[in-house]
Order: C-alpha cells, then sequence, then structure tokens
C-alpha cells in the first residue's frame, strides 16, 4: 500500500499522468451495467430508451467496465438518475450534477 502511494506521488510530482479521456460512444447499455460521466457513477436498474442513450451519451455519460477501472467516482442516486432519464427535467438535473462535480473537484 505505501509503495502504491509513493509510486502515485511519483507519477504525480514527474507530470506523468494524463488527463481523462471521454471513452467512445458505445452501444446501449444492459441492465446492471454502470454507467460514469465525470466524477459520478450509476448502474443501470431498468432499461434505456434509444431516445435516452442518445440523449445520455452526448451527455457525456459512457459504459465504462468497472472490474478494470481503478479511478473512484461518486455514486450517483436512483431517483437523481430517473429525473435524467424524465424528457422534462434531465437538462437541468444534468447541470445541477455537473455544478456538484465542479464543486467536489473544486474547479
Amino acid at each position: 500500500m505505501l509503495n502504491m502511494n509513493l509510486f502515485n506521488l511519483m507519477r504525480t510530482v514527474l507530470g506523468i499522468r494524463k488527463a481523462r479521456r471521454v471513452p467512445p460512444v458505445s452501444a446501449k447499455p444492459q441492465i446492471g451495467s454502470s454507467l460514469v460521466c465525470n466524477d459520478f457513477r450509476v448502474r443501470l436498474k431498468y432499461p434505456l430508451g434509444d431516445e435516452q442513450w442518445e440523449w445520455l451519451s452526448i451527455m457525456g455519460w459512457r459504459h465504462v467496465n468497472m472490474r478494470s477501472n481503478r479511478r473512484r467516482y461518486q455514486s450517483l442516486s436512483d431517483a437523481v438518475f430517473r429525473k435524467l432519464l424524465d424528457k422534462d427535467a434531465r437538462d437541468e438535473a444534468h447541470q445541477t450534477i455537473m455544478q456538484q462535480a465542479a464543486v467536489l473537484s473544486g474547479k
């Protein structure tokens, strides 16, 4: 654990770290898949429609295999994610989420 922390510190000091890139858009995810955007993660509990997935992917949400992902994310509540799927409230909900992400990351 200490060795990994030292290794991470050296990567940061030497400027080796790379900024996160948005993965390419993939096919519509299945139930149980994880979606991420910036520092937020949500696990799908119900199927997405084609229009919902298109909007989410345009807004930067991507399907990520969490098994090979070591990054840390804040879990998004199911109620908030349902607002993202509601056609009438999703723009406002997404803007609120991204403002929270900026506050949490200190930007």
